[in-house]
């Protein structure tokens, strides 16, 4: 029974779309995981510490959005490319501006940043320690896309960068309409 070349065409596909990978790691894990990593740095694991804090106070919980964890990568490689770590890009661009090109059409939206963490236990009690950072994690919102890389866009510390971003959809389930 021969393998025919069915199989060649999606092969060469992902040869490609490897190549292509750009070398700073804006995915859900670390370049180089282990399994120790992987439990305590991804993306899943970063919301599910936040979503704890949001339970002990009686708020519901976030839900992953692949357009806010597109908007979070776009963020976090524009820092690398440029080298800056700052709310706002060297060429002005806001927050917000990703979150609008990845499609999601928010009433609602907040940024946590941080660089130097190793986990997301670490990350989520630095934020919880500020109260900016905090009021985003336990603000009135739906939605949270998250991105972390390995390094700092600095330059200036070691371990991660992460970024979240909070959102609330525009005419979600939560609008009443008029009658």
């Amino acid at each position: 029974m021969g393998l025919g070349r069915s199989w060649i065409q999606p092969l060469a596909a992902v040869a490609v779309v490897l190549t292509l990978s750009p070398p700073v790691s804006i995915s859900a894990e670390p370049s180089r995981p282990d399994a120790t990593q992987v439990d305590i740095l991804s993306r899943a694991m970063v919301l599910e510490v936040m979503n704890a804090q949001r339970l002990r106070r009686g708020l519901p919980p976030l839900h992953r959005n692949a357009r806010l964890d597109a908007a979070a990568a776009d963020r976090v490689r524009d820092m690398f490319e440029q080298r800056y770590f700052d709310h706002v890009a060297p060429d002005g661009t806001q927050p917000f501006v990703w979150v609008r090109r990845r499609g999601y059409a928010y009433s609602r939206l907040g940024e946590n940043l941080a660089t130097g963490q190793r986990g997301a236990r670490q990350v989520v009690e630095q934020w919880m320690a500020s109260s900016g950072h905090r009021a985003n994690i336990l603000g009135d919102f739906e939605d949270a896309g998250i991105a972390i890389a390995e390094g700092s866009p600095t330059g200036e510390s070691h371990g991660y960068t992460f970024v979240a971003m909070y959102g609330r959809e525009q005419g979600g389930p939560w609008v009443r309409s008029p009658r």
